[in-house]
């Protein structure tokens, strides 16, 4: 800094004859005010951050007046203020109603002005999510019809189906009926051409009346037969003729019966098949 006066003072005494002699000495007190200014401060930031405790309080007066001893306890003013407020925040006490200290108007206009456009922001986002496409509209409103005429295809030809399907089942019904009924038919026709045959073949009856007294004795005959094992036994025998006493009126007595039977068991086995029961009818109720 002496440096620089020196300089200046040179300069001054050097430009004392040129020019216009006020206007140079204006400007160059001007200058040599301005450094001695910057030298009173830098001795003072100097003295301020070198000395000791003790120094500073004997220069407690001197710093206070000067812009760096303001600025330093304009500071410490504000550390003891965060000090405090820390300390109620520590112990609970509420600070809502103070604003912080380090807020100054012009940051909270600031802060003020940044909401409102990050307000703005997000109206603006939130509005042009909302609008669509119009092609893309469009395309979503056609592939929505689409699929509704997908569905209601589907569901008229699962009705249909369901129609076919119901009367499939009837007709199908109606014919397994009618298949049974000729099931039936065909059964009876079976036995009766049957024992005709037999009737024909192996014992040939001379008359219808033979002939008829022979479909009796076979109905009878497989009536008993539960087995199907196409022999029955005395037992069965003795309760065929019970059952022919109630509608031909002939009874028989059970040595009769016996007599008869053994006459048409020729293993003596004790059951005989239809021709010899039907011999054995024949016996009772025709030839006697």
């Amino acid at each position: 800094m002496e440096g620089k006066s020196g300089e200046a003072r040179k300069l001054f005494e050097s430009q004392g004859s040129g020019g216009s002699l006020r206007d140079i000495q204006s400007r160059t007190a001007s200058e040599l005010k301005a450094l001695e200014g910057k030298r009173k401060a830098a001795e003072e930031l100097l003295i301020v951050t070198g000395s000791s405790d003790e120094d500073r309080q004997n220069q407690g007066i001197k710093d206070a007046q000067s812009p760096v001893a303001a600025e330093l306890h304009a500071l410490k003013g504000k550390r003891s203020e965060a000090m405090r407020l820390f300390a109620d925040n520590s112990a609970g006490k509420s600070s809502i109603s103070r604003p912080p200290l380090s807020y100054t108007a012009s940051e909270l206009k600031a802060l003020e002005g940044k909401r409102k456009e990050a307000a703005e922001q997000l109206a603006s986002n939130r509005s042009s999510a909302k609008r669509v496409d119009p092609t893309k509209e469009s395309e979503l409103r056609s592939l929505q019809g689409r699929k509704q005429e997908d569905i209601n295809q589907y569901v008229r030809g699962d009705r249909r189906s369901n129609d076919m399907l119901t009367e499939l089942k009837s007709q199908t019904a109606s014919e397994l009926t009618a298949l049974e009924g000729k099931k039936r038919d065909a059964e009876e026709s079976f036995q009766h051409a049957r024992a005709v045959v037999e009737q024909k073949e192996v014992l040939a009856p001379p008359s219808k009346t033979e002939e008829r007294e022979f479909f009796q004795a076979k109905k009878v005959f497989d009536l008993v037969n539960k087995h199907h094992r196409k022999r029955i036994g005395r037992e069965d025998v003795g309760m065929i003729v019970l059952v022919f006493q109630k509608t031909m009126g002939k009874s028989f007595a059970l040595s009769e019966i016996d007599a008869a039977f053994a006459n048409v068991d020729e293993d003596k086995s004790g059951r005989i098949d239809f021709g010899a029961f039907y011999q054995l009818y024949k016996d009772l109720y025709i030839e006697s």
